[in-house]
């Protein structure tokens, strides 16, 4: 992360408050340890696969677990297929009916790669999350619609760029992304398999930091955000999820305050937080890490409070980090 850094976007009417926290009677120990049993099963014939991570569990909630377990342990994102896709995106850049129709009959393609050597792209995690829990006798959809994180410049909605999963548990909705649960594409563009639990029944509030479905409905919100209130939003991580600590105010990734003046912080956590290991920082034109003085940090009812002061006037890259993990991320002018 550097002073330079640049932010950018990557690439219903059911009830609100869905999410893991409502199985917190359920142990998935079982259901962990049958996926990784299983570890390195192949995908040629999924009804049996399915069998084997499934057939000892009693619970919708504890199969549907080991098959997204098995799935983000044992896929790779492949990044060819995304480069291929990106470089046609931008060939049909003028003419999107044309994209979306070479891109359903790229899908054979993408399927093709995933049954035989388990490499997909976001498509192929969530349509086989969506079989496999068909399978299990699980209803699940495939959610199309746009992700934003650190990586793709844009502050615009144009093409849909990413798919995850709605699945149907105790007749209630949840959301998960089995993609971004899976792992990263590190610096050398191979992707590393590091399994982030944060994106599995994800709180909706939360999970719309960065997912925007095309059918608002699957938001799971009340009112769901608009496209431009979506691409307005700090920019989140996938520790932002780890950590499960959502930031409520400022709601804006683009913020201008005069010198001096207090800035006011506010985040939503499941948890008491150690305080201390809550920092705010940017970065200098050295690219050395400044950490700014916190003032009045407070946490009460899951909300931690603090606010601080940037004295210099200039262009701000400022990042909230919790345990040196990346949290949300602003760009303040300080006038």
């Amino acid at each position: 992360m550097k002073n330079k850094l640049i932010l950018v976007v990557f690439l219903i009417m059911v009830k609100v408050g869905a999410q893991v926290s409502d199985f917190k009677h359920i142990s998935f120990k079982n259901a962990n340890k049958i996926a990784r049993l299983h570890k390195g099963e192949s995908l040629k014939n999924i009804s049996t696969l399915t069998h084997k991570l499934t057939n000892e569990l009693q619970t919708d909630v504890e199969k549907f677990r080991a098959i997204y377990l098995w799935i983000c342990k044992n896929v790779d994102y492949d990044f060819e297929i995304y480069r291929h896709i990106n470089l046609k995106r931008e060939t049909y850049k003028n003419d999107p009916e044309k994209f979306i129709k070479w891109n359903i009959d790229y899908r054979k393609t993408i399927f093709k790669q995933l049954r035989e050597n388990k490499k997909t792209v976001c498509t192929g995690y969530a349509y086989l999350l969506q079989q496999m829990a068909f399978i299990a006798g699980i209803e699940c959809k495939l959610i199309n619609g746009y992700g934003r994180n650190s990586s793709i410049n844009t502050n615009e909605i144009n093409y849909p760029n990413h798919t995850w999963n709605a699945v149907k548990l105790n007749n209630k909705w949840y959301l998960c992304d089995p993609t971004w649960s899976s792992g990263f594409l590190n610096e050398e563009s191979e992707f590393i398999h590091l399994y982030n639990d944060g994106y599995f029944l994800t709180k909706p509030k939360l999970f719309s930091r960065n997912h925007q479905p095309i059918n608002k409905k699957w938001t799971l919100l009340d009112v769901p955000l608009s496209n431009t209130s979506f691409v307005s939003k700090p920019i989140v991580y996938d520790t932002t999820f780890q950590h499960n600590i959502s930031p409520t105010f400022p709601d804006e990734l683009f913020l201008q305050y005069e010198s001096s003046q207090d800035i006011n912080f506010e985040y939503r956590t499941e948890r008491q937080l150690d305080l201390n290991k809550i920092s705010l920082i940017y970065f200098d034109k050295n690219d050395q890490e400044v950490s700014l003085p916190l003032s009045n940090v407070l946490y009460h009812e899951g909300i931690i409070k603090f606010h601080t002061n940037i004295i210099k006037k200039g262009n701000f890259d400022v990042h909230l980090k919790f345990e040196n993990d990346f949290i949300a991320s602003y760009m303040i002018q300080i006038q």
